[in-house]
């Protein structure tokens, strides 16, 4: 079953990967696609999500907790967490979804909507990493997260120290 997941999770990379390249060729060739209504700013995903309808937002979650993810980089690294996106709204960064990051005591529940998940903190890559702005929107039930969530969120990010900022709950 894990391979299995595992290939899943590759070939939705493969996937993501393709349709990155296809969206630079068509933009080269001058026939992009209009996909400016989708595209938000970190500011308004947070906005969409907090506001009336936030909680029939889709979420699609890419790898479940306890699989493995490299965060730009080659080696991957087993998540504490479940890890997705908002694929209905456009992060300019690296345009694709919001990425979306729940809560550890949360994840491994089936979600595809957001439900009662809120916006509580934020994981931000370092300047000079080439991948400013692809922030991963941190959420938990009725926009409250632990302690221990918090610390654990930390530990993970500060072994990555060189690519992401510390986790930020400032939202």
């Amino acid at each position: 079953m894990r391979l299995l997941l595992e290939n899943w999770n590759n070939y939705l990379d493969s996937i993501r990967e393709t349709k990155k390249f296809l969206q630079e060729v068509a933009k080269a060739a001058g026939e992009a696609e209009e996909e400016e209504s989708s595209s938000v700013g970190y500011q308004k995903m947070i906005d969409l999500i907090k506001g009336e309808g936030g909680s029939e937002l889709t979420i699609n979650i890419d790898v479940p907790k306890g699989d493995d993810k490299a965060f730009g980089a080659t080696e991957k690294t087993k998540l504490p967490f479940d890890y997705g996106e908002f694929p209905d709204y456009i992060n300019d960064a690296d345009k694709m979804g919001w990425d979306l990051i729940i809560a550890p005591s949360e994840s491994g529940k089936e979600w595809n909507k957001v439900g009662n998940l809120l916006p509580v903190g934020r994981v931000d890559y370092k300047e000079g990493t080439g991948k400013e702005g692809n922030d991963k929107i941190v959420m938990a039930s009725g926009g409250t997260i632990s302690e221990e969530d918090k610390k654990a969120l930390k530990v993970f990010f500060g072994k990555m120290s060189d690519r992401f900022e510390e986790p930020r709950w400032d939202v």
